[in-house]
This record gives C-alpha cells, sequence and structure tokens, in this order.
C-alpha cells in the first residue's frame, strides 16, 4: 500500500504526492503497453459504441467505489471528472 498526501489548490485539479502510479511505472518499462492500455481506457470510457454503461454512470460508479474504499483523493479525483463532464447532484 502506497502512502500519500492529497493536495487541492483551488482551480485545479487535486493532485496526490505519492510514489509513481502503476501508469508511470508501465510508462517506463513499456512505453508501448501504456499506450495501448489508454487507447483502451478511453474507448471504453468514451466510445458510446462501447459502452455499456453511460459516462455519467461510470463516474459516479468511480465515485461510489473510491469512497467505501475511503480513498478521500480518489473521491475528489472521481467527482471532479464528473463535475467536469456535467453531472450533478
Amino acid at each position: 500500500m502506497r502512502s500519500g498526501t492529497c493536495r487541492r489548490t483551488p482551480g485545479r485539479q487535486t493532485t496526490v504526492e505519492t510514489e509513481p502510479n502503476p501508469l508511470e511505472i508501465l510508462s517506463r518499462i513499456s512505453p508501448a503497453g501504456a499506450r495501448t492500455y489508454m487507447e483502451h481506457r478511453v474507448a471504453i470510457m468514451d466510445n458510446p459504441e462501447l459502452a455499456a454503461l453511460s459516462l455519467k454512470t461510470k463516474l459516479l460508479v468511480g465515485i461510489g467505489v473510491a469512497a467505501t474504499r475511503q480513498s478521500g483523493c480518489c473521491t475528489l479525483m472521481w467527482a471532479e471528472q464528473a463535475r467536469a463532464a456535467g453531472v450533478s447532484p
């Protein structure tokens, strides 16, 4: 388990100061693998033809999972993404 601190700056995204995340590590080891992962992630999250759930639903699920895991930083990150996508309470 990695430890870190969550820093929120007004007008900016929440940042977490910790060790490199798994995608950063993958990018160092296999840049092509990281690109492929991100391409698939974008296709799943953004392409309505490949989506079983709407983007709004995915974002709300992300908030719920982060909250149940008691990750304040992740909860903030998902909430900011949801707000940016126009999801309202």
